[in-house]
C-alpha cells in the first residue's frame, strides 16, 4: 500500500507499507516533490534546474580543491623538509658531491623507493629532480588553472562550462600521473 500526501498537487511526504508485512519499506526519498499525476497514477519528478552561474562557482572551486588534493598527497605537511633536502642536494651538487654529506641526502640514498642502496650522488639528484618535477606541476598547475577558470567563468552555455571542466579534468589527471600519485 502506498499513500501520499499532497498539497497543491505536490508530494510532500510518502510512505510504502508491505501489505504482508505490515512494515514500512523504502519510503522514496525521490518521490518528494513530485507532482501526482491522477489520470495516469503516476508521479512526475520535479525537474532540478540549477542555472549556470551557481554551475561555474562550483567548477572553479574545484579547480582549487584538486590543486589542493595535488599538494597533499604529493608533499602532505612535509614542505619544509622537502625545501631543506633540496638546499643540500643542491650545495651538494655545486660543490661537485664532495665534502660533507648531509643526512637529508644518504638518508635518502640508504632507503629510497628503489629498494636498492644508492650513492649519495644519485640520492642529491633523485631529491633535486623531484623538486625540479614539483615546481613544473605547481607552475603548470597555476597557469592552467587560470586559464581553464577564466573559460568557466566565460562559459555561456552548459556545454562550455562541462568542456572547460573536462579539460581541467584530463589537466589534473595528468598531472597525478605525471608525480606518481
Amino acid at each position: 500500500m502506498r499513500a501520499a500526501q499532497l498539497k497543491d498537487n505536490v508530494v510532500i511526504n510518502y510512505a510504502e507499507v508491505d501489505a504482508f508485512n505490515n512494515e514500512f519499506v523504502n519510503p522514496f526519498d525521490s518521490v518528494l516533490g513530485s507532482t501526482w499525476d491522477s489520470e495516469t497514477e503516476t508521479f512526475t519528478p520535479p525537474v532540478i534546474v540549477i542555472d549556470l552561474p551557481t554551475l561555474k562557482t562550483a567548477a572553479i572551486a574545484k579547480t582549487y580543491v584538486d590543486v589542493d588534493a595535488v599538494y597533499q598527497d604529493a608533499i602532505g605537511n612535509r614542505v619544509s623538509e622537502y625545501s631543506e633536502a633540496e638546499a643540500v642536494a643542491l650545495a651538494y651538487q655545486a660543490a661537485g658531491y664532495t665534502g660533507e654529506v648531509s643526512e637529508f641526502i644518504s638518508a635518502f640514498a640508504l632507503s629510497n623507493p628503489t629498494g636498492i642502496e644508492q650513492t649519495n650522488t644519485w640520492a642529491a639528484n633523485a631529491i633535486i629532480a623531484q623538486a625540479e618535477a614539483m615546481r613544473t606541476a605547481q607552475l603548470a598547475m597555476r597557469t592552467t588553472r587560470f586559464d581553464k577558470q577564466k573559460l568557466m567563468r566565460e562559459a555561456t552555455t552548459q556545454a562550455e562550462l562541462t568542456t572547460a571542466v573536462s579539460e581541467w579534468d584530463t589537466f589534473i589527471t595528468a598531472t597525478r600521473t605525471a608525480l606518481g600519485l
